[in-house]
């Protein structure tokens, strides 16, 4: 834990997501020093006709990044991995970070299972 999934849109080349996978994992781990083998990463693309935001501007729909980790973490902490994220997708992306939306999901320990041993 955490779990973090970038949606953006298709046509992003397998060496670029796997930077992006990199980086993401690397930013979660500087900023609120979760282990490196606890963290995983996910992208999925999706193609324009799967995409749809409230004023017809498709392209602006994504990237979206759902952040899900324990809770516990300071604010400060949560904001400061929240726009280390943006910068990191909108950098390896390659689009404006305004466009960037990030959402994060907290769940108490004693929701998570490692394998056969229970959290909290």
């Amino acid at each position: 834990m955490p779990f973090v999934t970038v949606d953006h849109l298709a046509g992003v080349e397998p060496e670029v997501r796997r930077r992006l996978q990199q980086r993401v994992a690397q930013t979660v781990v500087d900023t609120i020093g979760a282990p490196p083998e606890n963290v995983r990463v996910f992208t999925r693309a999706f193609s324009p006709e799967d995409i749809y935001r409230g004023d017809g501007e498709v392209a602006g729909a994504l990237p979206m990044i759902r952040v899900e980790l324990m809770a516990g973490r300071s604010l400060e902490l949560k904001r400061a991995l929240m726009v280390g994220l943006a910068r990191t997708a909108a950098e390896i992306l390659g689009v404006d970070v305004a466009q960037i939306r990030t959402v994060l999901y907290e769940n108490p320990p004693h929701h998570f299972c490692f394998g056969e041993s229970p959290r909290g």
